[in-house]
């Protein structure tokens, strides 16, 4: 019977806890739009959270990112949802509860 229970018992845990402390303030959840260029990478950032109840600072920011989003898609870039431990996803149209969106310009061959 020892054995059995020592065997059922993995020797080192897979297991990552993070440990959470409830009445702190935790830090915004914010969005993030990369456009990727031969200059490097611009970013535009906004608040999900303060977008949802609607803040006025955080829709401009968001009106912001569609625009830029929209003229990319406009000039042939290409769009990536990003999420860690997620594989990209393409997307045709804004996503504004994306976490991170990453703009790939249209690569010419030749």
């Amino acid at each position: 019977m020892r054995a059995r229970l020592r065997e059922a018992i993995p020797f080192r845990s897979r297991w990552r806890f993070r440990q959470v402390s409830l009445g702190e303030e935790t830090e915004p959840k914010m969005a993030k739009l990369r456009i990727l260029s031969h200059q490097g990478d611009t970013t535009v950032d906004w608040d999900i959270e303060r977008a949802e109840v609607g803040d006025p600072e955080a829709l401009d920011a968001v009106k912001e990112a569609e625009r830029i989003f929209e003229e990319h898609k406009a000039k042939g870039a290409t769009a990536f949802k990003v999420a860690p431990g997620e594989t990209a996803k393409k997307l045709e149209r804004f996503d504004k509860t994306a976490e991170q969106i990453v703009m790939v310009p249209r690569v010419a061959g030749g």
